[in-house]
């Protein structure tokens, strides 16, 4: 069975944003999960290691919205123009 890939905007904040020195990435994914890993890997390490654990798995603290809506499930199918948001911890004073 073959799964149509579709293409999702991928908008970063924050120091992935700062760091990757680029707002929104776009790439060809079925799932949210493989859309924010593609998008993120394509900056580098330095802002993969803020996202990504050692197993690869998205830390809790950041947030993945899909278009205006929270995802909990990163297995979660996206859509051809879904925007998906990822957030960091926000820190300063």
């Amino acid at each position: 069975m073959t799964f149509l890939k579709t293409v999702v905007k991928v908008r970063l904040y924050g120091i992935l944003r700062a760091l990757g020195r680029i707002d929104t990435v776009e790439v060809e994914a079925s799932e949210v999960l493989e859309a924010c890993r593609k998008a993120i890997n394509t900056l580098g390490y330095e802002v993969s290691k803020l996202v990504f654990d050692n197993e690869g798995k998205i830390y809790p603290s950041i947030l993945i919205f899909k278009n205006s809506r929270l995802i909990k499930d990163l297995t979660e199918n996206v859509n051809n123009d879904d925007i998906l948001h990822i957030i960091p911890p926000i820190e300063g004073g």
